[in-house]
């Protein structure tokens, strides 16, 4: 019951903060973003096919070179492609460090084959908000 509510605070927070910042406004307050909410910004990005605006939310993309950005945009297209694209996915729980500077978000992902596979995602805290690693 306990986990439960865990999952359902996690949504409705998710669902709050994304009607509160109209979907997609850059400026809305990334100082009230959540690890849940920028995976849940994250992945929509990814199920629009919406790559570029995907890795920005990335942690540290600012510092990658025009070519490794490339690379990785082309990367999350091809292995998504392989994948027939997210069909849906679920925030499943989220925890911050104590420190407040990082976070795991686990997400299971349901594929367009209809495949199923739970992840858990590092997010670390950066003076722009919440900001998914790649590893």
């Amino acid at each position: 019951m306990k986990k439960v509510f865990s999952i359902l605070m996690v949504a409705v927070v998710s669902t709050m903060a994304m009607a509160s910042c109209g979907g997609g406004n850059a400026a809305c307050g990334s100082d009230n973003d959540t690890p849940s909410s920028v995976m849940v910004k994250f992945n929509n990005y990814l199920v629009k096919k919406q790559y570029a605006k995907a890795m920005d939310l990335l942690w540290n993309i600012e510092q990658a070179s025009d070519a490794d950005y490339e690379k990785t945009s082309k990367w999350y297209e091809k292995e998504l492609e392989e994948k027939g694209g997210i069909k849906s996915f679920d925030i499943l729980s989220e925890t911050i460090a104590e420190s407040g500077k990082k976070a795991k978000v686990e997400v299971r992902y349901t594929y367009g084959n209809g495949k199923v596979k739970e992840r858990t995602h590092t997010l670390m805290k950066t003076e722009n908000g919440w900001r998914v690693t790649l590893f």
